[in-house]
């Protein structure tokens, strides 16, 4: 098997691309894991806490990052050793993200069982921040809106710094955090 090697790129709406493979060794090491010459994921790293309980903003402030540890959930697949599954339905494409990863140090997001309300008051109860919801049977459709899957945020506050600048001092100071 010819070596392979193992990026972690971030594909923002414009079309230039980051490569964070130095900057995420762990998430690195977990994407070596997975039993393919090369997948293209729907994924996402995660700042988890002492108790598991993921931390989106965390992630977004790096000193927060000392309390979490970073770990990689993959959700869904689109192209596996060149070949492209985004037209095939998402029960086959989870088949093939559990073939590749499952068992690996990449963390696979599962269906959850339940009534929307059931799922909702359990994910609550964690505290989560989001889900995902997916209309089984749908296609992976970049870039569109379909309605076959919904963003769902269950909380409602953000948090931010006030911070206010005089000109009578040079600097700024914080008022409330």
């Amino acid at each position: 098997m010819p070596r392979r090697e193992e990026r972690i790129y971030r594909e923002p709406v414009v079309a230039q691309r980051s490569n964070f493979t130095a900057r995420y060794p762990t998430v690195t090491a977990a994407v070596a894991t997975i039993r393919a010459r090369q997948a293209i994921l729907d994924d996402e790293i995660v700042a988890v806490d002492a108790r598991g309980r993921p931390s989106f903003q965390a992630l977004q402030h790096r000193a927060a990052l000392t309390r979490h540890t970073l770990v990689f959930y993959a959700f869904d697949v689109l192209a596996e050793n060149g070949t492209d599954l985004t037209r095939q339905p998402i029960e086959a494409r989870r088949n093939r993200l559990r073939a590749i990863a499952g068992g690996t140090a990449v963390l696979l997001s599962e269906p959850l069982p339940g009534t929307p309300a059931q799922i909702e008051r359990e994910l609550r109860a964690l505290g989560l921040e989001r889900a995902v919801a997916k209309r089984a049977g749908s296609r992976y459709e970049a870039g569109k809106r379909t309605g076959a899957w919904t963003k769902v945020k269950f909380q409602r506050a953000q948090e931010f710094v006030m911070g206010g600048f005089s000109p009578e001092r040079a600097h700024v100071e914080i008022v409330d955090q």
